[in-house]
């Protein structure tokens, strides 16, 4: 055992450190992933260059080199994450990288290929058969506009702002009703409303709990005759817990009041 004597904590930390992991990691290689590997297990590197990597001793890893063929244009370049080198491509005294846009335009978008050529493709747009039609902006074919009145409307947008129902202007050119989707939520009480200007019900009381068409407020107590309720629980369940009370919790309750208090 190493000992050092220095006034930096962190240093002496680090040197324990060091000393410890000598001695765990004897006969294998960490990889550049963190992971440890035995001798013979193939390993990752990081060299795009590397290929067939396997760690040979403690802390050897043995690799070999990828053989890349010059490529035949007069402007090879090497991108970030491969090992051998790609053509570029010019045009108008502008140089792109592989896979680089060329031009702007849309509908016959140019791209620059590894082998230093540009090729392009024009953009098939689907046959359309509605009456109003357009080429919306930054877009290449053209979509069914819907109409009402003397407005046209793109597909998705809001004809009619219906409450619970608006009306929606469809890819085909139709107006279709398209109901509000309320959230997939259970609604924990007995007595949800719709608020004015909504489509989707809440519990404004909280959690509530029902026993024979009478509702309790969560963590309430209530009496029915001889039935004492209680609503609570967790998972929440919309009958309220009941019990029947014995005779003497009966008579307290109805004539608990007219008693006085006991004096011996």
């Amino acid at each position: 055992m190493v000992f050092y004597v220095t006034k930096s904590c962190l240093t002496l930390f680090l040197a324990l450190l060091a000393v410890f992991c000598r001695g765990v990691s004897t006969s294998g290689c960490v990889g550049t992933d963190g992971k440890y590997y035995n001798p013979g297990d193939p390993m990752p590197s990081s060299n795009p260059c590397d290929v067939g990597c396997m760690c040979k001793d403690v802390d050897t890893v043995v690799c070999s080199v990828m053989d890349c063929a010059m490529p035949l244009c007069v402007n090879p370049i090497r991108i970030d994450g491969e090992c051998c080198p790609v053509c570029s491509c010019e045009q108008d005294g502008v140089v792109y990288n592989p896979g680089q846009i060329v031009n702007q335009d849309r509908c016959n978008p140019c791209t620059c290929q590894k082998n230093g050529q540009i090729t392009c493709e024009s953009v098939e747009c689907p046959n359309i058969t509605c009456m109003y039609n357009v080429v919306p902006n930054d877009e290449c074919c053209p979509v069914c506009q819907c109409k009402r009145g003397y407005k046209r409307f793109l597909p998705g947008e809001i004809v009619r702002n219906v409450t619970c129902k608006p009306l929606v202007c469809q890819s085909d050119g139709s107006i279709k009703a398209k109901p509000v989707n309320c959230p997939d939520l259970q609604i924990q009480c007995v007595d949800p409303v719709i608020p004015e200007g909504s489509c989707c019900p809440e519990c404004q009381n909280g959690k509530t709990c029902t026993y024979r068409n009478n509702v309790i407020l969560h963590g309430e107590d209530r009496v029915f005759g001889s039935q004492l309720c209680r609503c609570g629980g967790d998972p929440w369940f919309p009958n309220a817990f009941c019990t029947k009370m014995n005779v003497s919790a009966i008579f307290l309750r109805k004539f608990g009041q007219y008693m006085g208090a006991y004096k011996p």
